[in-house]
């Protein structure tokens, strides 16, 4: 190989060596069975064209992971969580009522009695091993496979819904609920939320993400 040679093999691999700029879309792929009652759910992988990147399972709608450019350029998660679906749905984790992450509702926060009063009529909720409400009752939200869209383009999101029967953990009314997750060419993570009922009732939802 003469000298003119080996600059064109330098130059051809130092082309291959050069990495492909990342491209927005949005990949699914199956996670698993829930590890108290075997129930499928998926992980969802959106990518803006930055390189940023958020992992979002079916179950919960929780944020698995998160990684985001620091104000160098580097990349790394941001978010805490756990690597698989058994570790979010293991007996431990269920009994101190774990939720990192995901989505909670139809009432996030607790409600002391686990008893509302509306139009002058009590509900019983469901209530913790302190006879209060917490964040939900113990299948909110954060127990649900929802209904999974995954819309690709340049800013990539997932449509998550979930139809809340009436009378579920006590609550009155069917409650549709509609969870959009959309990753952004400026890289942010954006949540959108909404729901509609066919009674009166009172409601608060949220994503319990921890940073």
């Amino acid at each position: 190989m003469n000298f003119a040679d080996k600059l064109i093999m330098a130059a051809l691999l130092g082309l291959l060596s050069v990495p492909a700029p990342a491209v927005a879309a949005i990949a699914a792929q199956d996670w698993g069975v829930t590890a108290d009652d075997g129930r499928p759910a998926k992980l969802f992988t959106l990518t803006n064209a930055n390189g940023m990147e958020a992992r979002i399972s079916s179950y919960g709608g929780v944020v698995v992971s998160l990684t985001a450019p620091d104000r160098n350029g580097k990349f790394a998660n941001v978010v805490e969580g756990f690597g698989s679906l058994a570790d979010y749905t293991s007996a431990d984790y269920l009994k101190s009522n774990g939720h990192y992450g995901a989505i909670v509702g139809r009432f996030a926060n607790r409600i002391r009695g686990a008893k509302i009063t509306l139009d002058g009529k009590s509900y019983a909720l469901d209530p913790d091993k302190d006879g209060n409400l917490d964040q939900g009752g113990t299948m909110a939200y954060f127990r649900q496979v929802f209904r999974a869209t995954p819309k690709d383009g340049p800013e990539p999101s997932l449509v998550l819904t979930h139809t809340d029967p009436d009378g579920f953990m006590g609550f009155p009314g069917k409650v549709e609920v509609t969870i959009t997750y959309t990753l952004t060419r400026t890289n942010a993570l954006r949540v959108d939320m909404r729901a509609t009922t066919d009674k009166k009732k009172i409601g608060r939802a949220s994503c319990r993400e921890r940073v």
